[in-house]
């Protein structure tokens, strides 16, 4: 049988499920902290959670922890936004000609960007640092990143090409001839 198929079937010790409770609950506490809330010496506790055995365990209750908690985020989150989309719409149903024209083009705009039928958005323009004279200027040259990383890929490909095309060089023996020593 496995380690790992052991770690899986033996069961893990009660204390073991209150120390992965209390940290779950105090993720930032001290060990210290810890065993005084417990009634464990420090040292113990470290004794305990650096086993494999424990670290299997607290590793799926803190995944099991994190999934639903992403699940229950999630959740709320969607429902922020469907009522937030319901309210917008109701609004712009009833105060249709109340509404200023640049706000709800603003408004449809947005929209239709995070729908992805927007414009594209374009990353960050990249900057060039040339430092001469003791001074640091910023360039703000004419390419996209894209462009930047094409090039870059062109290079490498070209330094690539000339490293498997040049000969190989021999070693020559500089070691001193045996009858000297």
């Amino acid at each position: 049988m496995s380690i790992a198929a052991l770690k899986q079937t033996k069961p893990v010790k009660w204390w073991h499920e209150a120390i992965i409770e209390d940290m779950l609950a105090f993720p930032t506490d001290t060990l210290e902290a810890r065993g005084k809330r417990l009634n464990y010496s420090a040292s113990y506790l470290c004794i305990i959670i650096n086993t494999d055995m424990f670290r299997a365990a607290y590793e799926k209750r803190k995944n099991d922890f994190r999934a639903n908690l992403d699940q229950a985020i999630h959740e709320k989150a969607g429902k922020v936004a469907a009522q937030g989309l319901d309210l917008m719409l109701e609004i712009m149903q009833t105060k249709r000609t109340q509404i200023p024209f640049t706000a709800l083009t603003d408004t449809v705009d947005k929209t239709l960007t995070r729908l992805g039928y927007g414009l594209e958005k374009k990353g960050p323009p990249v900057q060039l640092n040339v430092v001469g004279n003791g001074t640091q200027i910023a360039v703000l040259p004419t390419v996209t990143a894209e462009q930047l990383t094409s090039a870059r890929e062109a290079l490498r490909a070209v330094e690539q090409g000339r490293a498997e095309n040049t000969p190989e060089r021999k070693m020559i023996d500089v070691s001193p001839p045996d009858d000297l020593e």
